[in-house]
């Protein structure tokens, strides 16, 4: 995984590093992130990492983590996240911004306003 990407395994990895506060459901204040939830066996998560991790690359003024799903979906439901891959995005007051899922291009639509907001 590209050393811009950080790869969350667990749901405290999701609150610590994240900035997750499980229980009002919101994000600590901090730099602007992207949060990616994925699916080990989901070939448009595979996808969407790849154009995520090379975006990543260019915009490193913004935190990207990756969380796998699997074992870790009890929070999904509450964010009204019923599929993968999705996108959260999160600006630097905590506001969870925006959630894209599905399929690629939505989600390269909301990186670009992310990157000309910045």
């Amino acid at each position: 995984m590209d050393a811009c990407v950080t790869a969350l395994t667990t749901l405290e990895d999701f609150t610590q590093k994240a900035g997750f506060d499980g229980a009002s459901l919101t994000f600590k204040p901090g730099k602007p992130r992207v949060v990616m939830l994925k699916s080990e066996g989901c070939s448009n998560c595979r996808d969407m990492q790849k154009t995520l991790e090379r975006w990543a690359s260019e915009h490193q003024n913004i935190d990207v983590y990756i969380l796998n799903t699997e074992g870790n979906g009890a929070f999904l439901r509450p964010l009204g996240i019923t599929a993968v891959p999705t996108q959260l995005f999160i600006d630097k007051n905590g506001s969870m911004t925006e959630v894209v899922g599905g399929e690629s291009e939505p989600n390269n639509i909301a990186l670009r306003e992310l990157s000309r907001s910045l």
